[in-house]
């Protein structure tokens, strides 16, 4: 697994890490009551949905797509007011998805660092998925062709040849979002 993280020296770092190492970051993200741990639970979730999600919209075709796409990007133009609102009467106690949460599961999102987890990711998607959107676009898709003919399931298409080939130019499209993270943590 490829995550792009901030370096130390004003510039984008490819880490490698293993699927164990992000799930227990996540789950650390998610137990810890501040710091940078939330910010990382945010874009490891981000990663984790907004990469299929972008293989998935420009190179399948399924009834609903034109929908989906729309529903990812609409926090890029809604207000950050009405996106927090949005959030809360969706994932609130009393919100649509919420009650059935904190009764069935006791998962409760607001005014927890869950909640911040999820506010993040709600905001960050829609610009990884834009931009990770436009770099599978442009990957030559006579490998992934191959793989499949080669027997390989979507998964693997993905995980083995289409995000390999898509790494670097989501690495030096991150660069600019890289620096302004790194901005936002340091003030």
């Amino acid at each position: 697994v490829v995550v792009v993280g901030v370096g130390q020296n004003d510039g984008v770092q490819i880490l490698r890490a293993g699927i164990d190492h992000l799930a227990a970051e996540v789950r650390a993200g998610i137990e810890d009551d501040g710091g940078q741990r939330p910010v990382v639970g945010g874009l490891v979730g981000s990663l984790l949905f907004g990469l299929p999600l972008a293989w998935m919209l420009p190179g399948m075709d399924f009834p609903g797509r034109r929908l989906l796409r729309a529903l990812t990007v609409l926090p890029m133009v809604l207000p950050p007011v009405v996106g927090g609102i949005a959030l809360i009467h969706s994932f609130g106690r009393r919100g649509i998805v919420g009650q059935y949460l904190d009764q069935w599961f006791d998962i409760r999102f607001a005014f927890t660092t869950k909640g911040v987890i999820l506010a993040e990711a709600f905001v960050a998607m829609p610009f990884l998925v834009v931009t990770a959107e436009a770099a599978f676009r442009s990957l030559d898709h006579n490998f992934e062709d191959a793989a499949r003919t080669l027997g390989a399931s979507r998964w693997t298409v993905f995980r083995r040849v289409s995000l390999p080939l898509a790494a670097p130019a989501l690495a030096r499209a991150q660069g600019p979002t890289a620096s302004a993270w790194r901005a936002c943590l340091l003030s």
